[in-house]
């Protein structure tokens, strides 16, 4: 098993749910139904499904096993909540493909309208920022 905090009771029950949402979460991201999954590590669907759903805490063995079918470190598995980390780095590359786009863009433009921009990007910073507008 795992270690958990004996000063905050609750802590078991916050590991647990965060585990169960990661496995959920990594099942669901990996195309995988409970059964495949079952049939994987080598353990009963029932059992499998009080693991994803928090009601039974996952052994160290299982713990071990699905962290290898997901090719995900255990720590990093149940430490985090992979749901928000996946979000964070999907809006990373958003932005970055976003970025990039415009860039291509933007230097697709005459040097006339680049220049344009740019000094209307300056004036809308400026005045973000509180300054005059006017000066350059």
């Amino acid at each position: 098993m795992y270690h958990y905090d004996a000063v905050n009771p609750d802590a078991n029950l916050d590991a647990q749910h965060r585990i169960a949402k990661n496995l959920r979460f990594l099942r669901i991201a990996h195309t995988m139904s409970q059964e495949e999954v079952c049939k994987k590590i080598d353990i009963s669907r029932s059992q499998y499904s009080c693991l994803e759903s928090g009601t039974k805490e996952a052994t160290f063995p299982q713990l071990y096993a699905l962290s290898l079918l997901y090719h995900i470190s255990f720590e990093y598995m149940i430490s985090f909540d992979l749901s928000v980390e996946a979000t964070d780095l999907l809006q990373k590359k958003i932005h970055s493909i976003e970025s990039r786009e415009f860039q291509k863009k933007f230097l697709a433009l005459s040097s006339k309208n680049q220049l344009r921009i740019t000094e209307e990007l300056f004036q809308i910073s400026t005045a973000a920022k509180g300054g005059n507008t006017n000066e350059k």
